[in-house]
Parts: C-alpha cells; structure tokens; sequence
C-alpha cells in the first residue's frame, strides 16, 4: 500500500509539473489570458511574473519602443547640436525648426491627447522657464541655443524638460571652468559678474546683460545642452 501510495504521489507531482509547464508556455506565448487566474492562486501569481517579467527584469516598463525612438531622437539631435556648434559657432535651423513642429504631431499620433499635451507641457515649461530667467539675467543665449532647448523640451516632454534644463544648467561650470583656468581669468570673471549684476539690480540698469565684458568668448552652450539632454535621458528618463 505504501508503494501504491508513493507511486500515486509521484506520478500526481509529475502530472503538477507538466500542468504548471504548460501554462507558463501558454501565457509566455500570450495565448492564455493570465487574467483568469486569481491573484491569490499560484497560477496567477507565476502568470502575474511572467506577464510582468520585462518590469522585474530591471527594465523601465515606461521605456515602450515610443519612448526608446524618442531617447534616441533627443540623444542624436542633441550631440550634432553640439558638433555644428563647437565647428562653426551655430546650432542650425534645419535642426531644431521641424524637430520643434513636428514633435506634437508625433505625439499625438502615437500616444493621442496625453501625448500632445505633454509635448506642449515640456514647449511651455522650457520657453517659460528661459522667458523669466531673461528678464532676470538679461539675455544669455544666442536664438540657436534657445531653439534647440525648445525643440528638445517639445519632444521629451514633461518632466523630462524640467530635468534636462536643470542638468544644463549644472553642465555650464563644468564647460566654462576650465576655459577660465586655462586662460587664467577666473579672478576677472567673477569680478566683471560682480560689477554687472550691480550695475542690473542696484542701479536698474537692465540693459546690462550679466555676460558684459567677458574676456572668455562665446561658450559653445551647445555642448552644456547635449549634457543636460543626455543626463536627463539616463536619469530620471523618460516617464509618461
């Protein structure tokens, strides 16, 4: 009897096994509805990790292929910015002007009213935060510059746009410290920013652009904003 027994327990734990390969197989394939199991059986818990298996494998679950062509598209857009930039001293129209047309279009086909709104959401959030910061600084960036953080907010959105201004922003000492050292003009830097956001503020002169003056010529901002762009697609991403 206990043979029978034994023999009845193993061949029911063989049978549980073929069973449980089964479904995994089926619902790997997607051709069982892993909903029908409940959450609380083991079926559904092991079709529930199948089904979720790229989001525990470590993936960004919000890194579909809509997001990863639009990485892409911000990463290439941002560093050929940055080339034509340092080369000839210009980020040019045939770069940023259909890139800044099209992105709301591209949205919304793709992801529909969610899309198109988040797409105007990183336009305005870039175009307002750059409006307040030139009233305050006085204006900074040449036309490029300022079309090609438009044209990258437009298409990465909100918050991506937020981030990405904010990692630009990081970026600038990073670019324009060693300039500074290595034409020993630290010491006059500071002194000529000191002296021009005075003559701003203190003595209302808004005219006066806080870069008055400077002997470090014209930064390639270009670079600074493939930095940022970059940072904010590795950190926090793209999350829609």
């Amino acid at each position: 009897m206990r043979k029978q027994s034994s023999y009845h327990h193993s061949k029911g734990a063989i049978r549980g096994r073929r069973q449980t390969a089964v479904v995994v197989e089926l619902v790997r394939r997607r051709r069982l509805d892993f909903r029908i199991f409940d959450e609380n059986t083991a079926g559904g818990l092991v079709a529930d990790r199948i089904h979720n298996f790229p989001a525990g494998a470590g993936q960004d679950p919000s890194m579909d292929l809509n997001a990863k062509v639009t990485a892409t598209l911000i990463a290439v857009t941002a560093v050929t910015a940055a080339i034509t930039d340092i080369r000839s001293g210009k980020i040019y129209n045939w770069l940023t002007l259909p890139l800044l047309a099209l992105a709301p279009v591209w949205h919304f086909a793709v992801r529909g009213l969610p899309g198109l709104w988040s797409s105007l959401e990183g336009l305005g959030i870039t175009a307002g935060i750059l409006l307040a910061l030139a009233l305050i600084a006085g204006r900074g960036l040449g036309g490029g510059d300022l079309k090609l953080l438009a044209a990258l907010g437009a298409v990465g959105g909100h918050p991506f746009a937020l981030w990405m201004l904010l990692f630009t922003a990081l970026s600038g000492p990073v670019v324009a410290v060693p300039v500074m050292l290595r034409r020993r003009i630290v010491g006059y830097t500071l002194q000529n920013l000191a002296m021009n956001l005075a003559a701003r503020y203190a003595a209302g002169q808004r005219d006066v652009s806080v870069a008055r003056g400077s002997l470090g010529g014209k930064l390639p901002y270009g670079i600074c904003i493939a930095l940022g762009a970059l940072v904010a697609i590795v950190y926090p991403g793209l999350h829609w």
